[in-house]
């Protein structure tokens, strides 16, 4: 059977609904007392005829919630078009910022000092340079950020870069290794620990003094260091410029001119310094000073 049109339904339930307001009996007399007992004959002629109007306009109340219901209930085609809605304005509340903790971020300048561990190796960490002492001198060269170091030089030359992260809790220095193309040092640098130690006073003036070449040195001179600058006796030699950081020495002039720096790492040990090569444009300086070891004479 063939869907009848809506406004047909529509017109069927209003004859039902009116049909069912003609069906309303007539109230009983009793009904008219309530209003008023003393109403005259005329009177109550009149109520009747009102209260019959207020029936047929309860019952069209009545038509119109139903044609309402009918309306919405049809379907699809009644239900309410969302789309013709205005938007609802939205609040978009700020980023949350977050929350600080209160400790400071790790930072390179957080490795400088001194160093050692259970074995009695000892680095000692300046800016870009780690001088490592074990017996001998090596000689580090890195950069880090926050939380890796980078690596090149000992026994590896300058050409193998090892990578690890860095952490220190308390006053332990670990390293764990990320990548390291030297694969011997890896296998020594990963997991390794260092106690913070406190920094001997190793400023540039305890290298004032005499010193003569140590008996092991290949070298047979005299070094004569003052501030700024180192006197060579041997006669060959013309005086040497320097400056000096608390592990790093910076060499300039003698035979291969002042605009020719070479950067070696120092130590003392007792009565004997150490220098070890970091990086020398001048070659055969730092073929000759590179392991050069010379033994305080006097103050």
């Amino acid at each position: 059977m063939a869907d009848r049109p809506e406004g047909d339904v529509l017109d069927q339930e209003l004859r039902c609904a009116m049909s069912d307001v003609a069906a309303v009996p007539e109230p009983a007399p009793e009904f008219y007392e309530l209003f008023s007992p003393t109403l005259t004959l005329e009177g109550e002629q009149t109520m009747k005829t009102n209260t019959r109007y207020v029936l047929i306009a309860a019952a069209a109340a009545v038509v119109a919630i139903i044609v309402g219901v009918i309306a919405f209930g049809s379907g699809s085609e009644g239900a309410l078009d969302t789309a013709d809605l205005p938007d609802t304005p939205t609040t978009t509340l700020p980023d949350r910022a977050p929350a600080t903790t209160g400790v400071d971020e790790p930072s390179a300048e957080d490795l400088i000092g001194a160093w050692s561990d259970a074995f009695g190796e000892t680095w000692t960490i300046s800016d870009g340079v780690i001088a490592v002492e074990l017996g001998v001198v090596d000689a580090l060269i890195f950069t880090a950020s926050g939380t890796t170091i980078e690596l090149i030089g000992d026994e590896c030359g300058r050409d193998l870069v090892g990578t690890y992260s860095w952490a220190i809790e308390g006053d332990v220095l670990s390293l764990s290794l990320v990548d390291d193309e030297c694969v011997d040092r890896g296998k020594d640098l990963d997991g390794f620990e260092l106690e913070r130690r406190e920094l001997d006073p190793l400023k540039a003036d305890r290298l004032y003094g005499v010193w003569s070449s140590h008996w092991s040195s290949p070298l047979a001179e005299t070094w004569t260091i003052s501030d700024g600058t180192i006197a060579v006796d041997d006669g060959t030699v013309p005086e040497i410029a320097y400056t000096a950081t608390e592990t790093t020495i910076e060499l300039y002039q003698d035979e291969c001119g002042r605009d020719v720096p070479g950067t070696y790492v120092w130590v003392i040990e007792g009565d004997v310094l150490t220098l070890t090569l970091v990086d020398d444009e001048c070659s055969g300086r730092g073929v000759d000073l590179n392991g050069a070891m010379f033994e305080r004479v006097r103050e």
